[in-house]
């Protein structure tokens, strides 16, 4: 992907059935890739999604940023029964989920997103497609405990993991139990994309807690069996993917990634 986003577009392309067609930048070649070739424009970093189970969704990727063919076109969060319900969007990156979660009716959705530049996209990509009333953003990190990070402002993109830094902003940590007692959650819709945040802010915390949520989608990113074993003692019926192997070179790291799917069965 590296490579594709140092080649000088337009470039010219040539389909598997010899079609030859031309990609006017990065994004559409990423898209192109999945065999995804309409229902979209592209001008400049903006995209304009017209899918026809959705409202029209505009987004700004910034830099290659955000996960479009997942959630909107993929739809990875289908599971979650979001609808006219509060959501927790821990990893918010640059609102796409949470823009995803408003569509399928979601009452309310606190996103929570710890990489300032991540945060200031979300920031435009709620305004633009007018949900300020539906999400509520924070500029923040999500933990076991309260508590503060050194977050450098220079790190963006969906791969990016939490880690302190000599210099930078001061960024708050929030555990799922401080959340759930601010909004005064029960039945709520919980969704985890931290790159390795899961980890201490399911396993440490307390199964009342944890009880506040009906449904729960994690992105795993070191093998799931500890958190599947936490959720099924505290009540829920657990499936998982089989993990995959990557090495993301944002975070400087090997990882064993899929996806774990929660729902609460009594309580």
């Amino acid at each position: 992907m590296l490579n594709l986003m140092q080649k000088k577009f337009p470039i010219c392309a040539v389909l598997k059935n010899g079609k030859k067609i031309k990609l006017k930048n990065y994004y559409e070649t990423y898209l192109t890739s999945f065999g995804i070739f309409t229902e979209y424009e592209i001008n400049n970093t903006i995209i304009k999604i017209s899918r026809h189970n959705f409202p029209v969704v505009q987004l700004d990727l910034g830099n290659n940023n955000g996960d479009v063919y997942g959630v909107f076109f993929e739809e990875i969060y289908n599971f979650l029964p979001v609808k006219d319900k509060t959501v927790i969007d821990i990893g918010a990156n640059i609102g796409d989920s949470s823009i995803y979660f408003a569509l399928k009716g979601a009452r309310k959705i606190i996103a929570l997103e710890p990489l300032p530049q991540n945060f200031s996209l979300a920031q435009k990509n709620v305004a633009l497609n007018n949900m300020t009333d539906k999400i509520e953003l924070l500029l923040s990190g999500c933990s076991d405990r309260q508590d503060y990070l050194i977050i450098n402002q220079e790190k963006i993109g969906a791969g990016s993991n939490l880690q302190e830094s000599k210099n930078g902003l001061e960024v708050p940590l929030l555990s799922l139990e401080d959340l759930t007692s601010k909004y005064d959650l029960s039945s709520a819709v919980l969704k985890m994309d931290c790159e390795g945040c899961e980890y201490d802010s399911i396993l440490n915390i307390d199964e009342s807690v944890l009880r506040k949520f009906s449904h729960i989608q994690i992105e795993y990113h070191f093998g799931y069996k500890n958190l599947k074993t936490k959720l099924e003692n505290c009540g829920f019926e657990v499936t998982v993917t089989d993990p995959y192997f990557i090495i993301n070179r944002q975070a400087g790291k090997s990882m064993f990634c899929g996806y774990l799917y929660a729902k609460q069965i009594y309580s």
